[in-house]
């Protein structure tokens, strides 16, 4: 993923005119470099682990949902999508949201401080 922002005058200095570059992924969220020199690194092991924890629970409630019943029969029963997974699922997002706005926030901050 490649982003570009480019000035509609390149002759025209911007203050603290500097260069940032980003690299995102799963283990490290984001590594970025800075043409100053700067290195800041984001780690993703905490989302990583949250995100297994995640698929772990809704395998376990999908398997108390579905005894006795396979799939399609599960699925046309709606065992698939039970309250309890909403919940998961929800708790899930609010949680990664949060993350990565709070992610996100901290690297403009500092983009914009150095």
């Amino acid at each position: 993923l490649a982003c570009t922002f480019e000035c509609p005058d390149p002759e025209e200095k911007v203050k603290g005119s500097g260069v940032c570059a980003i690299d995102l992924g799963v283990e490290n969220i984001a590594a970025i470099v800075s043409s100053k020199g700067d290195c800041w690194l984001y780690k993703g092991g905490v989302l990583k682990e949250k995100n297994q924890w995640y698929n772990k629970q809704l395998a376990r409630l999908r398997s108390i949902a579905m005894k006795g019943h396979d799939t399609k029969e599960a699925a046309k029963m709606g065992l698939l999508n039970t309250k309890q997974m909403r919940r998961l699922h929800q708790k899930r997002d609010l949680f990664f949201h949060d993350a990565m706005h709070k992610i996100s926030s901290r690297i403009v901050q500092e983009c914009m401080d150095h």
